[in-house]
């Protein structure tokens, strides 16, 4: 019988934990061929989500608990998965949100995956059966569907759709020798750094298409600035010069004329996707710097919006 621990941070999820768990072993009691244990990851919860936790342990034997420091989602799991490997010796490590958005019932469902030969098991909201959480803000949505975009043109990975996904099932094999690169990393930035980590242990890299990952970068923010404009058929320019005259999103000049040079050198008079024609040999710096660079003003340009009361949703 094989093993498999759930790893899940916590952090003030007193109100949904326990259902969590529940529903949990509901599911894994009609699992023949899997031990599977729990382990929670805690960061010193306000709300005491530690000591339901340790109530909860003794009715539940596969019920595990970390209390660690509050450092943010990336620590949580890499110290989770320390613990995992160290105490707990499973073959297969879930990530799962505590907030009740990964639905239980999917963990056979993984495991088959895995029992086929997989990997590396992702719950992607971007396909057949998938979905964002409804509760979910519009600009968090917005943020998600545009970063995962960028990020599959920037590795040049089309069959992964969610790179960000906090559902998933791995191979311990994978964390193991991956767990002291990703310790790095916090946030969704995490999550794109450990299935980075994996295919590169997995595969072969193929050639990366650096050129379409920065057409999409720029792509991605001139989207937002139509949107934010109300000027779908708009430019870059010419939807951050409207933005401009509407003095509701104040941007300094610098910032509008430093999007204007770098969308002028990733287009040319016929638009986006012919531009860069003068730059043959484009490299992982150049996509890289584009990915952060827009991405950034992506959430800045979000943010503005939202402490104007602009609702982005209504657009």
């Amino acid at each position: 019988m094989r093993k498999a621990t759930i790893v899940i941070p916590t952090y003030n999820e007193k109100s949904n934990v326990e259902m969590l768990i529940k529903k949990i072993n509901d599911i894994i009691k009609n699992l023949k061929n899997w031990n599977i244990s729990i382990l929670v990851v805690d960061s010193k919860s306000p709300d005491n989500t530690s000591i339901v936790i340790q109530e909860m342990m003794k009715k539940y034997k596969n019920l595990n608990l970390l209390e660690t420091e509050k450092e943010g989602m990336g620590k949580a799991y890499t110290k989770g998965f320390k613990y995992a490997l160290r105490e707990l010796d499973p073959y297969v490590i879930f990530e799962m949100d505590a907030d009740l958005s990964h639905d239980p019932e999917m963990i056979p469902y993984f495991l088959e995956e895995i029992e086929k030969g997989s990997d590396f098991v992702i719950g992607s909201r971007y396909i057949k059966g998938g979905s964002i959480p409804k509760d979910w803000a519009f600009h968090r949505k917005l943020f998600s569907v545009i970063g995962n975009i960028i990020i599959r043109l920037g590795f040049a990975k089309f069959k992964i759709t969610d790179w960000t996904s906090g559902y998933r099932a791995i191979k311990a094999w994978i964390i193991k020798d991956s767990v002291d690169i990703i310790d790095t990393y916090s946030g969704y930035v995490f999550q794109v750094a450990v299935l980075d980590n994996a295919l590169k242990k997995m595969s072969a890299k193929e050639n990366p298409d650096y050129r379409g990952s920065i057409k999409e970068s720029i792509s991605a923010v001139e989207t937002l600035c139509q949107i934010i404009s109300s000027k779908p058929k708009a430019t870059l320019s010419s939807a951050l010069d409207e933005i401009e005259k509407s003095k509701v999103i104040k941007l300094h000049q610098s910032i509008r004329d430093g999007f204007k040079k770098l969308y002028g050198w990733t287009s040319d008079d016929q638009g986006i996707r012919h531009g860069l024609k003068e730059e043959p040999n484009l490299k992982f710096h150049d996509a890289k710097y584009m990915l952060i660079t827009c991405s950034a003003f992506i959430n800045y340009l979000i943010s503005k919006a939202d402490q104007a009361g602009i609702d982005l949703s209504k657009k």
